[in-house]
């Protein structure tokens, strides 16, 4: 009967892998330096795209929440050798500023009044099939079970009306884009990951490839005692790196 509470800006993600140090015949896309060296510990702040804060929507209730502002941080490194190596990291995303009005409830996790944050890592991959050389961020909470609520898999825990108020749980991933960045491109120090929804709870993508293998990952949702569903997520997230750097193919 519900549709579940998800939150429409979310940054999430995978556990680093250190790749093998032997050739294998896959590729993944990687972050390099100007000088064509593997990033290490490359830092990035950001910031939601247009300023507008975060929406957080409870399907079920009709109840709706808004954050004023997001900020980010993190930090990138490549890793492996060959075409094993791969590019995965850790961010933490605070929302700032969640407020409650007559139609909007304020949702928040913590300690702090009003703020929501999460802690997450990111990793690139092929979106789709590798041979289609399709860049993709993997946003997943880790660890990533194959089935939500098994226990396995890690979660993202937050209230909304209160400390007291409506319980909600966010298990799984999803695949975003990153937004004005080619493979092989002119070096840069910004950019951005992006990730769309056509229609509740449907999400833009699921399916990538890491390491050669072809997958899926599912963003999913939990109100209070009912089972986990589908959730869908609008994500934008403005980029700022430390240096400049580029997408090539380990």
């Amino acid at each position: 009967m519900y549709r579940q509470t998800f939150l429409t800006l979310v940054a999430v993600c995978v556990m680093s892998v250190v790749g093998t140090a032997t050739a294998s015949a896959y590729t993944n896309p990687i972050l390099e330096n100007a000088k064509g060296e593997h990033v290490t510990k490359l830092k990035f702040t950001g910031h939601d795209q247009d300023g507008g804060g975060v929406a957080l929507e409870n399907k079920a209730l009709g109840d709706n929440g808004v954050c004023n502002s997001e900020e980010g941080t993190g930090e990138l490194s490549t890793t492996g050798t060959g075409s094993a190596a791969k590019t995965s990291g850790t961010a933490t995303f605070t929302f700032k500023g969640c407020k409650e009005t007559q139609e909007l409830s304020r949702c928040e996790t913590g300690e702090t009044s009003g703020e929501m944050v999460y802690k997450t890592s990111l990793s690139l991959v092929w979106l789709g099939k590798e041979s289609e050389e399709r860049l993709g961020w993997l946003a997943a909470i880790a660890p990533e079970s194959k089935k939500p609520g098994n226990g396995e898999g890690g979660k993202l825990k937050f209230t909304c009306a209160g400390k007291n108020g409506i319980k909600n749980e966010l298990e799984g991933g999803f695949v975003a884009t990153p937004g004005g960045w080619g493979l092989g491109e002119t070096t840069r120090t910004q950019g951005s990951i992006e990730a769309r929804i056509s229609e509740f709870p449907k999400q833009e993508f699921t399916k990538y490839t890491e390491e050669g293998v072809e997958q899926e990952s599912t963003f999913w949702s939990k109100l209070q005692t009912f089972a986990f569903e589908p959730a869908a997520t609008e994500f934008e997230q403005f980029m700022m790196l430390s240096e400049a750097v580029k997408i090539v193919k380990s």
